[in-house]
C-alpha cells in the first residue's frame, strides 16, 4: 500500500491537519481576489457556482494561506464543493475513526509527504502512520500537497521501489 499524505485516519486527526493547511489570513490579498467576483457570479446552478468559488478559492494564485506549497495550478475537473462541505458536516456530527485494527496490517507500508507542504512535515507522517506497524516514511523533494502532478518522477521511482522490494 502506498499513502500519499493522507490529512488523518480520526476526525480529530483531519480536522487538525485543515486547519492548518486550510489558514485564512483576514485582509489578505488573496482572500479579497478570491472573495471580488461573487458580485459577478450569476445563473441557476448553485453546484456549478459554489464548484467555481471552491476551484477559485483552492487555486494556487488564490490560496489564502498557500501552507500546502503546490508550486502551481494543477490539472483538476471540478472540487465538489456541495459534497465536501456535506463530507465535513457528517463527520463533524458523527466523527470517524479508521485506525480499528490496522496494527494488524502484516506488509510494511510506503508512506509519502510532501516537502513543501508546511502543514503536513515529518511529524505529522509519523503521526499519522503510527497505527501501522510497519511504515517506510518518504519525503517526496521539492512538491507540496498535489505531489502526485507536481512530485510524479519522485512519487513513481518511490512507490516502483517499494513495490518492486514486495515480490
Amino acid at each position: 500500500m502506498v499513502l500519499a499524505e493522507p490529512g488523518g485516519f480520526t476526525w480529530t486527526q483531519t480536522e487538525a491537519y485543515l486547519s492548518r493547511s486550510n489558514k485564512i489570513k483576514l485582509f489578505s490579498e488573496a482572500l479579497n481576489n478570491a472573495l471580488y467576483p461573487e458580485q459577478f457570479f450569476a445563473g441557476r446552478n448553485e453546484h456549478e457556482i459554489l464548484d467555481y468559488k471552491a476551484s477559485f478559492f483552492g487555486s494556487f494564485e488564490n490560496a489564502p494561506g498557500n501552507t500546502i506549497g503546490n508550486a502551481g495550478p494543477y490539472p483538476f475537473w471540478r472540487n465538489g464543493a456541495v459534497a465536501f462541505s456535506a463530507l465535513i458536516d457528517n463527520a463533524e456530527q458523527r466523527g470517524f475513526d479508521f485506525t480499528t485494527n490496522l496494527q494488524q496490517y502484516p506488509t510494511k507500508i510506503l508512506f509519502l509527504y510532501s516537502e513543501l507542504n508546511q502543514a503536513y512535515q515529518l511529524e505529522w507522517a509519523k503521526t499519522v502512520a503510527a497505527p501501522y506497524p510497519k511504515v517506510q516514511i518518504e519525503a517526496i523533494k521539492g512538491a507540496g500537497h498535489e505531489m502526485l502532478h507536481f512530485g510524479w518522477d519522485n512519487v513513481y521511482s518511490k512507490s516502483l521501489t517499494y513495490l518492486n522490494e514486495l515480490k
